[in-house]
């Protein structure tokens, strides 16, 4: 009897050990600052534009393991965060909190301005055969209602060609459409203007200083 006893507590405690480290996901970045979990892509706080509103002292149960490498990293959720929109990450005596990207693409969303721009003035200052003017075989070239700005920008994305470090806004309120600008400081002529009607189709691209 105390052989299956002693039989029962060894598959017992294996069992915790296997799930105590369980893979669950990678890391990715330099500083280990990008995991992917369950097809869920979540920042670190240095690199997320939103505020995280936990700390350590709200780690909370024990998900898996991450294993880099030779290292292993921990991750747990995070009390009080069902949706699991933030985890903690350990790693011997380290730590940090992570949220989902999509959270930190909104909220740096949200901090772009719109401004109001003319449609009709714009297009007086170009001829469809001008250098840098396209007027057909975009991507979005079918309906696609956006819901929000997030929405938009990932639309423009579709057509966006050129590396960029920074997004601006404009609308045109009259003709109900949206100007996109993908830009990179210091890079002469870099620029791209995406023009998406209010059925998210792309109507004009201008490249550009």
């Amino acid at each position: 009897m105390k052989k299956i006893y002693l039989t029962l507590l060894f598959i017992i405690l294996a069992a915790l050990l296997l799930n105590y480290y369980k893979p669950v996901g990678t890391v990715e970045g330099p500083e280990w600052d990008i995991l992917r979990i369950d097809g869920v892509t979540y920042i670190s706080r240095g690199s997320a534009s939103v505020d995280i509103p936990y700390s350590r002292a709200d780690k909370g149960k024990h998900l898996g393991i991450i294993r880099s490498g030779d290292h292993i990293f921990h991750i747990y959720e995070i009390k009080g965060d069902p949706e699991r929109n933030y985890l903690y990450w350990a790693w011997e005596w380290e730590g940090k909190m992570f949220v989902r990207k999509e959270l930190s693409d909104a909220a740096k969303t949200a901090q772009i301005p719109v401004t109001e721009f003319s449609y009709v003035e714009t297009v007086k200052n170009y001829k469809p055969d001008d250098p840098g003017v396209k007027t057909d075989g975009f991507k979005n070239d079918s309906s696609c209602r956006y819901s929000g700005l997030d929405d938009l920008i990932e639309l423009a994305k579709n057509e966006c060609t050129i590396d960029y470090d920074s997004i601006t806004l404009a609308q045109d309120s009259q003709e109900l459409i949206m100007r996109v600008t993908f830009s990179k400081e210091g890079t002469l002529g870099n620029c791209q203007d995406v023009f998406i009607d209010d059925s998210g189709k792309t109507i004009l691209i201008i490249y550009g200083e």
